[in-house]
């Protein structure tokens, strides 16, 4: 069997991942009532977890198919809908901290299994064209944003406030 070969730019986000999770994982685990919305337009540390699961979920599969493929179209979905119908804020915390880390951990492994020029394999998600690349990386830098909403300025991001 021949020697496999891995996109460097893959591989250095897929590290900054297990980083950011490896770092974080306590810090949640002190979170008191992580089921309090800061006011009604915000969602609680438990849905903000919910929606970062929700996130890995189909990131998972534009990283998959998009390698697969060497690109792909892919939907898009609404946060919202997903929040408010999978009712995170009823599940225990350390079960959804659980999920979300562990997830991750298996995300940064996908990543890190990306080949050679996968960082130009072009995707569409929704209407938007994007390199593979900048998917993971607004990924990484989306996690940190919501991170950040949890446990204060943790994280430098790129992302939006």
């Amino acid at each position: 069997m021949g020697t496999m070969t891995f996109s460097f730019a893959f591989v250095g986000l897929s590290a900054d991942l297990k980083q950011i999770i490896n770092e974080i994982e306590a810090d949640l685990q002190k979170v008191p009532n992580p089921e309090k919305k800061p006011d009604p337009k915000h969602w609680s540390p438990k849905e903000i977890i919910g929606h970062l699961i929700d996130s890995a979920a189909n990131n998972h599969q534009r990283f998959v198919r998009g390698a697969q493929q060497k690109g792909g179209a892919f939907p898009t979905y609404d946060q919202n809908f997903c929040v408010d119908f999978q009712q995170p804020n009823a599940v225990d915390w350390e079960t959804l901290i659980a999920l979300w880390a562990n997830y991750n951990r298996y995300i940064a492994h996908v990543l890190s299994q990306m080949p050679p020029g996968a960082e130009k394999f072009q995707v569409t998600v929704g209407d938007t064209p994007l390199s593979l690349l900048f998917v993971a990386q607004d990924y990484v830098e989306h996690l940190k944003h919501h991170l950040n909403q949890i446990v204060g300025k943790k994280y430098k991001t790129t992302y939006g406030a």
